[in-house]
């Protein structure tokens, strides 16, 4: 993905429209390796982590 589709991807999904002024950035963590829990279906492992910062005055 790059970067304006997945901007596009979380605005759409997650958190809705960005307000005017809002500054919005991301840092590639790695490579997930957390080991699947049995007790949570849903949870979703493997792939790349990202950490996704909002600012807003």
């Amino acid at each position: 993905m790059e970067k304006e589709e997945i901007r596009e991807f979380y605005q759409k999904n997650m958190y809705g429209i960005w307000r005017k002024g809002e500054k919005v950035s991301y840092e590639l963590l790695g490579p997930d390796t957390k080991k699947a829990d049995p007790k949570n279906p849903f949870e979703v492992i493997g792939g790349d982590l990202i950490r996704i910062k909002r600012q807003h005055e």
